[in-house]
């Protein structure tokens, strides 16, 4: 009986210590004073070679994983909008029904 009852609590302590982890995905929260940006990020996408584009209410915000750039919209408008074409090339839509695309990098 002892020994039933230890492999029952070994089994549920492995159980509980091996499946801490699992389904939580790795989630990294940047500022705007990291991203050098405004704090409200209305659209995502992501070019050909993965990185990722950001339209912010200071411009296109890029990141490759690593490092943040900016690019500033020609007269300063927020990007509330951005698709990918098939050719891979990124549109976006600006807040005073202007619309652009991203030249290709």
């Amino acid at each position: 009986m002892k020994l039933s009852i230890l492999i029952i609590l070994t089994f549920i302590t492995l159980s509980q210590l091996f499946s801490q982890n699992q389904g939580f995905p790795f989630i990294r929260n940047y500022t705007p004073s990291e991203y050098h940006g405004y704090s409200q990020n209305w659209a995502a996408e992501q070019d050909n070679r993965g990185v990722m584009y950001f339209g912010n209410g200071k411009g296109i915000l890029e990141y490759n994983g690593k490092n943040w750039r900016r690019f500033f919209t020609s007269k300063g408008t927020t990007i509330l909008s951005m698709c990918k074409d098939n050719n891979g090339r990124i549109f976006i839509g600006l807040l005073k029904l202007q619309q652009g695309g991203m030249p290709p990098c």
